[in-house]
């Protein structure tokens, strides 16, 4: 399924400031970068944060034991799983007669975005029980895959900055990215899958039955966007870069690793000849 959390901020009150946050690695404080200012500048940033994963598995079934009131199976096979995150932040600034040094109505077109993407391959081996109660059974299901993930991160950004009149300018970087942290950075990690799945049902005809059903998984190593950002900025490096290029190289990219767990209900309908 995909997980998507968009959202946009401005004002439409003349006194409110709207700024982004970001740790100034020159000075050593915390500092903003102006999105909206009473009379210097007005604009709107736009955060777009989203999510998918999929997957699909195979497995070989062999039975255990089984008698009239359940069955255990021994299961083997294979799986691939996908999740991939992209982070997307966008901001339109227009300056303002009180703006410093910059024209009036000059525009200002900033994109930062970081982009993860997991695929990750699994040999896995578990167990499935099932016991029955007259017309009803419930179902346990438990696995652990080992394989491995193969990760990517990719780091992109841009500034357009076109005065009133002008032709647009477009320098690379925004604010959380820069020379310093851009690129595509790969590696492959081992991980571990344990999964554990719950199952209750009604056999409905002697061919058919339906179910519902609860299921957790778990992957111990995957990258995400958000932990691919880096706050420190060295405020020489955003465009159009016009400072001496001194200072730490920052925004780095941090190869910072998580883990990822997932839970789903499902229903479902059974036949059985």
């Amino acid at each position: 399924g995909q997980s998507r959390d968009p959202g946009t901020f401005n004002s439409n009150t003349g006194r409110t400031i709207v700024s982004r946050p970001f740790f100034n690695a020159l000075t050593g404080r915390q500092d903003t970068q102006l999105v909206k200012f009473p009379n210097v500048l007005y604009g709107t940033v736009a955060v777009d944060s989203k999510s998918d994963f999929w997957g699909t598995s195979g497995n070989l079934i062999y039975n255990i034991c089984c008698d009239p009131c359940g069955r255990t199976d021994l299961l083997l096979g294979g799986r691939y799983m996908n999740l991939t995150d992209d982070l997307t932040i966008r901001e339109d600034l227009t300056s303002q007669p009180g703006a410093t040094g910059v024209p009036a109505g000059t525009r200002f077109q900033i994109l930062d975005r970081f982009r993860t993407e997991n695929n990750i391959y699994a040999a896995t081996l578990g167990f499935n029980h099932e016991r029955r109660f007259s017309h009803y059974f419930v179902g346990v299901r438990s696995t652990v895959g080992l394989g491995w993930n193969n990760q990517s991160t990719e780091i992109s950004g841009s500034t357009t900055i076109t005065p009133p009149g002008g032709p647009s300018t477009t320098y690379s970087g925004g604010l959380l990215t820069q020379p310093s942290n851009i690129g595509r950075y790969t590696s492959t990690r081992f991980v571990v899958i344990p999964e554990v799945g719950l199952k209750v049902g009604c056999q409905v005809t002697e061919h058919a039955r339906a179910c519902v059903g609860y299921n957790f998984l778990y992957v111990s190593d995957v990258v995400r966007s958000g932990d691919a950002v880096d706050l420190r900025v060295n405020t020489n490096q955003i465009p159009p870069r016009n400072l001496p290029q001194t200072g730490p190289a920052v925004p780095a990219y941090t190869g910072n690793r998580t883990d990822f767990w997932d839970q789903g209900l499902s229903v479902g309908l059974e036949f059985r000849f």
